[in-house]
């Protein structure tokens, strides 16, 4: 996001390039598999009823 112009009553300029960069994109990775570990523990396992997406049979990290 950055400003479009002096204005201060004008929009900014937002540019969605979240998950462009590769470390971006490993810090996502990261956080879903932690999430899972975190949903498979013990105190959450009976209260987790099933993953939705990206779903159980994405494994590896081209499939999440």
């Amino acid at each position: 996001m950055r400003l479009a112009s002096a204005d201060p009553v004008a929009a900014p300029i937002i540019a969605p390039n979240h998950l462009d960069s590769p470390a971006d994109r490993d810090c996502l990775l990261r956080g879903m598999k932690l999430a899972r570990a975190w949903m498979a523990a013990p105190g959450l396992r009976d209260v987790v009823l099933a993953e939705t997406r990206p779903g159980p049979s994405a494994t590896d990290d081209e499939a999440l």
